[in-house]
């Protein structure tokens, strides 16, 4: 089974066009997770939408004091998935993106995945595609290249364990 976490903060019209877009493409028996951490009116807004999907795949949970890596752990704690994966709330996801997270663990020596990232602020500081640290601690990152590659480290806006 796979899941599907988003953590999300005060971003409800974001984490709702991306919940759509996962629930297109997530098979029938995936959970997906959307851990607020949200003040009330976006939580309760993000909520009325999770509540009007009708839709056993999809779990609203609360969170607080706000965190990015609590989020997740909590998220996590609270599933059953042998695919865990985690979106940002504001990425938007290319058709066919969770099929290939699930393809690439038929790799039995695969642990982690990151998948394509094109990045709409940050401009890539590679020229190839790469995740890593630099000896100076500096992280070079290119992940918009179209080609499976091995990578050195993850990016939490789109990692599968």
């Amino acid at each position: 089974m796979i899941t599907v976490i988003v953590a999300t903060r005060e971003r409800p019209t974001s984490v709702m066009r991306l919940l759509g877009d996962v629930l297109h493409q997530a098979p029938s028996k995936a959970e997906v997770v959307v851990v607020d951490q949200s003040d009330a009116p976006a939580r309760e807004r993000t909520a009325a939408w999770v509540a009007a999907q009708d839709d056993d795949r999809l779990r609203h949970q609360i969170h607080q004091p706000p965190g990015l890596p609590a989020a997740r752990n909590a998220g996590l704690a609270s599933t059953v998935g042998e695919i865990v994966v985690f979106f940002d709330d504001d990425v938007t996801l290319f058709p066919g993106c969770l099929a290939a997270h699930l393809a690439a663990y038929r790799d039995p020596t695969v642990g982690g995945v990151v998948g394509r990232i094109v990045e709409e602020r940050l401009v890539s500081n590679a020229w190839r595609t790469t995740n890593r640290i630099g000896r100076s601690g500096r992280i070079h990152t290119r992940l918009d290249g179209p080609d499976a590659c091995f990578v050195e480290t993850l990016k939490g806006a789109n990692m599968s364990f």
